[in-house]
Order: structure tokens, then sequence, then C-alpha cells
């Protein structure tokens, strides 16, 4: 490391240990979901829950984790970032060694929220800490070497879930969780002693309020968009009350001397430029990963395992090339990369578009292949143009809203996408069943109950003569492609029609202000 790097990295305390381990506990917070998943089945014959219950044992940290993390962010970046992780890993702690022990639902529940609160303390923080101890022009690599490490980590770390929960049981999860964040606290407990950062001291409680609800109402909203359908009375309500309450907060914001969020930064055209293109790419990101690992284990008829592993190119690319975009970046500039993987992005998602339609799955190879190598040009890159020039004490808030908006965009585009395929495959199975001799109508609930139990309600068409059932479910197949194809559609529109065109613009805005700097003029 050169010596202007070695000087960044002890101005904030920083120690390979400590801070390889805080980014490898980041990371499997992040990947909480997908290790919850795992242990649920088992989880639910243990402690007897419903399915309902099932829901919020997955959402309570996902709601504590988004509705806490901007004003831990901004908090972060009041008292120091060290001391922020260290308090962070407590309750963490607390709740991995609560869901372990958990007797029954209520107890499971405190543990999860406590999760996500100390996962919205350590997240941002650790983030901030690993930009400031690279030098400027090396952060780009940085930043790369942590989505090579987090993709590495996708493959593993599930892999590694489904063997604790064979071998041990349900408990197992949180207990690795549990020793993991004891670790992590003993190695940086007499880390933070560098100096807090400039933010004002006081807490802008109506700000914090304010968004919590605006992130809460959204949350519950989309919760609520796929048990009941994003016309339904109750998801409405939530959206606009959603809508009141970021009215209130920006309001709010504008009058207050220590603002939660500021304002200002919005001013920039690239921080704005990123920060609706993250949000468009997480949004294509959860829609692609949630169709096509259903299609493959629907249409293609592969095990969840096999599904996995089919997978895996676009975790493999992305740990191949990360660095080396990254480097690339910090030599160059990051706009020609985002450019690339967005396009690329667009491609993939094209390719599978077409790809579905031959249910092979070497039709579908070249698009999982574009859709790694789009990840790595784009979300390291896309995070460095984030940190260009960012005042320290500002860190951790813009990473904790980098971190929201990326989660709401996962979150939206999961539900917006099944309310998208349920709608055309219902309008189009209306139009084709008829015309083919089917005398019936297809209802959404229908479909929904297809969605979540196809073996159950396939036994309704078994009395058909086997032409006329292999008809229909060519018909349904048929119909299911379309839809696909259409929510597929929406993600290029945003990511290659809106995401491309406001990148290059900020891209012009910023070589005008000269170095790809942050600048505060407006668009």
């Amino acid at each position: 490391m050169p010596r202007h790097g070695r000087a960044a990295a002890a101005a904030v305390g920083l120690r390979s240990e400590p801070i390889a381990l805080c980014l490898a506990l980041t990371a499997v917070v992040i990947l909480d979901g997908a290790t919850i998943a795992i242990a649920l089945p088992t989880l639910q014959n243990g402690l007897s829950l419903s399915v309902v219950q099932l829901q919020w044992v997955v959402n309570a940290t996902s709601i504590a984790w988004a509705v806490l993390l901007v004003p831990a962010g901004r908090r972060a970046d009041r008292i120091g970032h060290w001391p922020s992780v260290r308090q962070g890993l407590v309750p963490l702690a607390v709740g991995f060694g609560c869901a372990a022990a958990a007797p029954d639902f209520a107890v499971l529940i405190v543990g999860r929220v406590a999760q996500g609160i100390g996962a919205a303390m350590t997240t941002p923080s650790v983030i901030a800490l690993l930009v400031q101890a690279a030098p400027s022009e090396e952060r780009g690599e940085a930043l790369g070497r942590f989505g090579a490490v987090l993709s590495l980590l996708e493959l593993l770390v599930p892999v590694s879930a489904g063997l604790l929960v064979v071998v041990l049981g349900w408990q197992s999860v949180f207990v690795s969780g549990l020793l993991f964040s004891l670790i992590a606290w003993g190695l940086v407990r007499r880390r933070g002693t560098e100096p807090a950062g400039a933010a004002p001291a006081a807490m802008d409680w109506a700000g914090t309020l304010l968004l919590a609800a605006t992130v809460l109402a959204v949350v519950l909203g989309t919760i609520q968009v796929h048990s009941s359908g994003i016309g339904s009375l109750s998801a409405l309500a939530l959206f606009g009350a959603a809508v009141a309450a970021a009215a209130a907060f920006v309001v709010a914001e504008r009058r207050s001397d220590a603002p939660t969020v500021d304002l200002t930064l919005f001013r920039s055209a690239q921080f704005s430029a990123t920060l609706a293109v993250l949000l468009f790419v997480f949004f294509a990101i959860g829609l692609y990963l949630f169709f096509i690992t259903i299609y493959l284990q629907r249409a293609l008829h592969m095990s969840a395992l096999l599904a996995a592993v089919a997978l895996v190119p676009i975790s493999l690319f992305t740990i191949l090339l990360s660095t080396h975009i990254g480097k690339l970046g910090d030599r160059t500039t990051h706009y020609p990369l985002v450019i690339a993987g967005l396009l690329i992005f667009s491609g993939g998602l094209l390719l599978t578009a077409s790809g579905t339609k031959t249910l092979t799955y070497v039709a579908l190879l070249p698009a999982i292949i574009a859709l790694g190598v789009s990840m790595a040009l784009v979300r390291g890159p896309l995070l460095s143009l984030f940190y260009i020039s960012v005042p320290d004490h500002q860190a951790g808030m813009r990473t904790a809203i980098s971190e929201v908006v990326g989660r709401l965009g996962g979150v939206l585009g999961v539900a917006i996408g099944v309310t998208i395929f349920l709608a055309v495959t219902t309008a189009d199975l209306n139009a084709s069943l008829p015309a083919a001799g089917f005398h019936h109508h297809v209802a959404t609930t229908e479909l929904q109950a297809l969605w979540s139990n196809p073996t159950s309600t396939k036994r309704q068409y078994r009395a058909l003569p086997a032409p006329a059932r292999q008809q229909l479910f060519k018909i349904v197949t048929d119909s299911a492609n379309d839809a696909l194809a259409v929510t597929l559609f929406v993600c290029v529109a945003l990511v290659g029609g809106l995401g491309v065109p406001l990148i290059g613009l900020a891209a012009y805005r910023s070589r005008r202000q000269g170095h790809g700097r942050f600048s505060s003029s407006s668009f």
C-alpha cells in the first residue's frame, strides 16, 4: 500500500483482521434473507408456525433494518464509525442469541427485530470505513474487492446454512451468527479512536420519525401487495401514507438545522442520477432473480439445488471481474463502465425474454453470463460514484441512503413484477382458453394458487384427456412466457431506457465541472 494509503488506514484505526471480519459479517447480514429461506421449513416444523408467521420471521429483520438504516448512518457520522460498529454488534449478537433459543414465535420475532437494529448500525459504518481506509484513487478497487467478496459469500453462505440446518437443526444458523458477532465484537472493542465526524450533534427527531414512517409504509405496502394485490384498499392506503409522510419529511428537513438527510445532496447531478440508477438496477435484479429461479424449477423441472447451481455464473463472473473493473475505473472514470454494464444488463434481460420460450437452460446461459458481467460493471463503479470527493462526515449517511434505496428497489421489483405477471397472464388466458375450446375463465386468485402450490392446483386438470391436457399446459406455458417477457421489458425500459441517459447526463455534467467530481449544481 502506498504511504498515503497507510496513513489513511492509520487515521481510522484500520487493522486488516477486524475490518475483514466486519466486512464478512456485513455480507452475512446482507444475505440474511437467503440464509433464513434455507431454514424456514425446518423452523416452521420446530416452532409450529403458520405461513403468516413465517412471513413475519422473514420481514421483521428487513423492516427494522430499512427503517433505522439512514438514522443509524447519520448517528455514525456523529459518533464515529468504529464506535457505531462496536455498539451495533451488541443488538446483533443479542438478536442471534434470542432467535437461537426462541421457544416460541414471540421470542423469535424479538430476536429478528434486534438483528435488524444491529444490522442498521453496522452496515453503513463498515462500508464507510472501507471507503475511508482507501486513498481516493483506489476506492474503486476497494469497492470492487468488497463486491467480489460479497459475490463469493452469495455462493457459500446459503450452502453452508443448508448444511448446518441438515446436520444441527435450524438453531445452528442463529448460533453461528451469534459466535461470529461475538468474535467481531472482541476484535473491534478497542477500536474507535478515530475522531467523530463533523455532522451536527443535534438529533433531528421529526425528520427521523417521518423518514421511518415513510420507509415502514412502503415496506408494509409491498408486503400487502403480495397478499392482496396492488389494487387492494390496504395496499393503496399504505402507499398513500408513504407519499404523505415523504412530503412531510421533505418539509421538515428543509426547516431543520441538523437534518437527518442533507437534501442539498440531490442538487448534484451525479448523486441524483446514481441513486435513481441504483433503484432501477436493484428493481430489475430483484424481479429477475425471483422469476428466473421459479422458471428454472417450474418450467425446466430443476430441483432447488440444481436451480441454485444454474445461477452460479452470475456470482462467478462478478467475483472474477469486480476487482479488475474497480482498478480500471480508478485509472480512468467509472461512468463508461456503468453505462456498459447497464447496456449489457439490458441485453441480458432481452436474451432471457427470448430464451425462456425454448425451455432449455442452454438458451438462458448467455443471459445469465451477461447478468454476471453487468453486475461487475455496475455494482462497484456505481457505488464508487457516491464516494468521489465525499466528505468523511457524510459517508455513513450516504452509504445508508444507497442501502435503503437498493433494498426498496428489490422488494418493489418483486411486488410490481408479480402484479404485472398475474395481470398479463390472467388477460392472456381468458382470451386463449375460450378460443381453444376450453369454456373456462381464469381468475387471478386461481393463478396465485397455482403460483403458491402448483401440485394441488394441477389435480383438477387430471380428468381431462391427455391431448386436451397437453394443449392446456401449452397455453398456460405460452401465457406465462409472454407475461414474463412483459415484466422483463419493463426492466429494460428502466435500466436501459432511463438509466443509461441519466448516467450519461451525470457524466456530461461532471466532465464540465472537471475530473468527475461531485458538483453541487442542479439538473
